[in-house]
């Protein structure tokens, strides 16, 4: 009897499937780091998609002379932001360019001066002044 015990206590069998956990750790380590990379992409792209239509939006206000409704395809805190912002601002932000409105909507960079930090605004109808006439033969 005390053989049988000794043998069960000393001698136990060595497992037959063995898990590496360390290996699983760091496959699933990789797994997240690849997740993270694409969602950063996917949010760079959305961002720079974003910012190309606010600024198209302003340069379409410019060239029409005449407010229009702020793009459904932006955030809701740009739209309300945009429906705030006076002519000054929207001709300021249509001079600058798609690059910089994308450094001034999501604070990288140098903000535009001008123009408002993206805040909740009040909007507000916009009066155009008329358009300089050219003199004729000049």
């Amino acid at each position: 009897m005390l053989a049988f015990f000794r043998r069960l206590l000393w001698e136990a069998p060595t497992p037959k499937v063995q898990i590496d956990q360390w290996a699983r750790w760091e496959a699933w380590l990789a797994e997240q780091r690849k997740r993270e990379a694409v969602q950063k992409k996917e949010r760079e792209a959305d961002r720079t998609r974003i910012s190309i239509v606010v600024w198209s939006w302003s340069r379409d206000c410019v060239s029409e002379w005449r407010q229009l409704e702020p793009p459904k395809k932006v955030p809701r805190e740009v739209r309300v932001w945009l429906a705030g912002l006076d002519v000054r601002e929207i001709v300021t932000m249509a001079r600058a360019g798609d690059a910089a409105v994308r450094q001034h909507i999501y604070g990288r960079g140098e903000l535009i001066s001008g123009l408002r930090m993206v805040q909740p605004l009040s909007a507000t109808t916009l009066y155009f002044p008329p358009r300089k006439r050219k003199a004729e033969g000049k």
